[in-house]
């Protein structure tokens, strides 16, 4: 039994015609593109989503497909067919001319007639029968139809692509996509990434033939189904329907395969390195190439089912950095996640409002979590972050899942970090200096670095929404004090202890001055207890102000906002959310020259890098005395955070990391 004769079968469904997948997904040789395929191969998790989003599209035209066939080999006609039948949104009609194919051909594209929707005209000769083809489109019923070759193949989403880009549109006359060649072996090369349409341009012949949907007003503007059949004919028909058209749209990726074997049009021009040079394309000793990681950047993002792994919950900057990652990855992708955290703690409530939270207390029953929750979700990447100690659950290595893990320094060179290199796909540091500690263990070199980021966007609309002024009145402080704060939880590594004791040395050098001290984070314990003591012992509490933590990602913002000066006396830091935060608001900073810390505050140019407690105090009293300096180091940590924090450009980078770990 032949290919065909197996593909073209009576589905149970009455009149259709159902064929198995097919699918090409290897590249003739492995380069840029081959890894471009990789990051855009169709699965079952595209196809779902797809179909989800297609049922909230406002206008759902009907497709047809045009095919002229001439003796095609079998095999590669069943491929074309079966690329057809097994589109995400269906097409509404087929109509094949056939010119001239042998008897085994045309026996089977008649067997295609079982399915109501699949009209087949044959011509007598090989010649090409303008007229005939003109029929065939006289007789159409779609609204668009979509040429097509009769051993080339659409990718799944091909026509779903298309209308998506029509939703919200009026007067589209045709829509092309990219596309790219396929060889008798199945394998891909030669992909023609095309610029945008641009009214009156010229394009060469095959630049954009394929794949193209034509609008049936485009035959009323080209006079008739005839003259668009001769067009066709000639190869003119989108520089004849472009001087007739205004608005002409491109769809997103690579969705057509033509036969390198086919029509001469298929072949793409030589790529020309000049001004006008597709921004897809790059420059690589002399060759021009895709430039695979531009290219995928701007195609749509197929949403994720994320294991989240954090090794603790208490709210601090490590754990606040993810959440705030996660938040953004949910909201602006649509990721789904799942978190999994080893301690429990205040960010458990935080996360919960984007996503379920899972607590293992032990981590002998993390294997026995973990398979059960893939068992459920069938996740397609996890990440595992070592703020507080190294682990990474052994389970995702059994359960195969791809994994991104995050190491912090001072991680001990154990038996286990050397282990936990194996197997993930992608290990992520802060800084190259963090990654060149375990740069002995990267055998495989997976390390790749990620810098924090705070959210300019948040924070933005934070200071619209309140005044620093307003801020100060509902708090009780006089608009004249200056104010300095120090915000993170109340524990010893952070230094509430050292920032009171030089607060006490200042009020006492400047015993007229206003002046007042935020302590933002107050968590229980017995550091607390202590610092209250020191206060209340000063006889200087009226200038202090302790506020509780709370269970907010925000919940620094206003303290932030109204400050004149703010501190970190942090002993050892590995994420400086908390200073990023402050500099972003446009506040001077002073803070312990500690690891991390020190590669975001300049010293002298947006604050003090200070170490030990006279440095801390001189540092306080030189900022207090002189507002300009506080004002230039002020505008100076703006800058900075443009600069190198953008947010979103690193939660972009993470999200490109968790895809290529997906792949890897």
């Amino acid at each position: 039994m032949t290919l065909l004769s197996r593909l073209s079968r009576k589905g149970p469904a009455g009149g259709k015609v159902t064929f198995p997948f097919v699918y090409k997904e290897k590249a003739r040789e492995e380069g840029p593109y081959a890894i471009w395929i990789r990051n855009h191969h169709w699965n079952e998790r595209n196809d779902r989503w797809s179909r989800r989003q297609m049922e909230r599209f406002t206008y759902k035209p009907t497709v047809g497909v045009l095919m002229q066939c001439h003796n095609p080999q079998e095999e590669f006609l069943g491929e074309s067919l079966s690329s057809i039948f097994n589109q995400v949104y269906p097409f509404h009609e087929l109509s094949v001319v056939d010119r001239g194919s042998d008897e085994k051909i045309r026996t089977l594209l008649t067997g295609l007639e079982k399915d109501s929707r699949v009209k087949v005209s044959f011509q007598k000769g090989t010649e090409r029968d303008v007229e005939a083809i003109a029929k065939i489109m006289k007789k159409a019923q779609s609204e668009w139809i979509l040429l097509m070759g009769a051993e080339d193949i659409l990718e799944p989403n091909a026509l779903y692509n298309m209308i998506a880009t029509l939703q919200d549109t009026v007067e589209i006359d045709f829509v092309f996509a990219d596309s790219d060649l396929i060889d008798d072996k199945g394998l891909r090369f030669d992909p023609q990434f095309k610029p945008i349409w641009a009214v009156g341009a010229s394009y060469p012949l095959g630049y954009y033939q394929h794949p193209v949907l034509l609008h049936e007003r485009v035959v009323r503007k080209l006079h008739g189904h005839e003259r668009v059949s001769q067009l066709m004919e000639e190869g003119s028909l989108l520089d004849e329907a472009s001087n007739h058209s205004r608005y002409v749209l491109k769809a997103p990726e690579i969705l057509y395969h033509g036969r390198a074997r086919g029509d001469k049009n298929e072949t793409p021009p030589p790529a020309v390195n000049n001004v006008l040079m597709n921004e897809d394309l790059t420059v690589i000793e002399g060759k021009v190439t895709i430039d695979a990681y531009r290219r995928q950047m701007s195609e749509p993002r197929t949403p994720l089912r994320i294991l989240w792994c954090i090794d603790s919950l208490d709210q601090e900057d490590g754990e606040m950095v993810w959440f705030h990652y996660l938040r953004y990855l949910a909201a602006e992708s649509k990721h789904q996640f799942q978190v999994v955290a080893l301690k429990d703690g205040s960010m458990k409530a935080i996360y919960e409002k984007v996503c379920p939270v899972t607590i293992a207390p032990h981590e002998t029953e993390l294997t026995g979590l973990i398979t059960r929750l893939h068992l459920e979700q069938s996740f397609d990447v996890a990440f595992v972050s070592s703020v507080e100690n190294v682990w990474f659950p052994k389970a995702l290595k059994t359960l195969s899942i791809p994994t991104l893990w995050q190491l912090y320094p001072g991680s001990a060179d154990t038996t286990q970090v050397g282990e936990g290199f194996q197997y993930p796909a992608t290990i992520l540091f802060l800084s190259r200096a963090i990654a060149d500690q375990y740069k002995t263990y990267d055998l495989r070199d997976v390390s790749r670095i990620l810098p924090t980021g705070v959210d300019l966007a948040d924070i933005k609309l934070f200071r619209q929404r309140n005044s620093p002024v307003d801020l100060r009145v509902k708090f009780g402080i006089a608009k004249t004090s200056t104010v300095i704060t120090i915000a993170g939880p109340t524990i010893p590594r952070k230094g509430q202890k050292e920032f009171i004791s030089a607060a006490l040395e200042v009020l006492n050098s400047r015993p007229d001055m206003e002046l007042d001290f935020y302590i933002v984070g107050e968590r229980p314990g017995t550091y607390l207890i202590d610092l209250r003591q020191l206060i209340e012992q000063s006889g200087k509490a009226k200038h202090f102000h302790l506020v509780p933590e709370a269970q907010d990602a925000f919940q620094y913002y206003p303290f932030l906002w109204m400050s004149d000066i703010c501190v970190s006396c942090s002993t050892e830091e590995t994420f400086p959310l908390t200073v990023l935060e402050a500099m972003a608001f446009k506040k001077a900073v002073i803070a312990n020259n500690v690891f991390s810390t020190n590669e975001v505050v300049e010293h002298e140019e947006n604050g003090f890098l200070i170490t030990g407690h006279q440095e801390l105090v001189q540092a306080m009293l030189e900022m207090i005395d002189h507002a300009d300096l506080r004002d230039a180091f002020a505008r100076r940590s703006l800058e900075i955070v443009y600069e190198k924090y953008q947010f979103k450009k690193i939660a972009t980078r993470l999200e490109d990391l968790l895809r290529e770990t997906v792949v890897y």
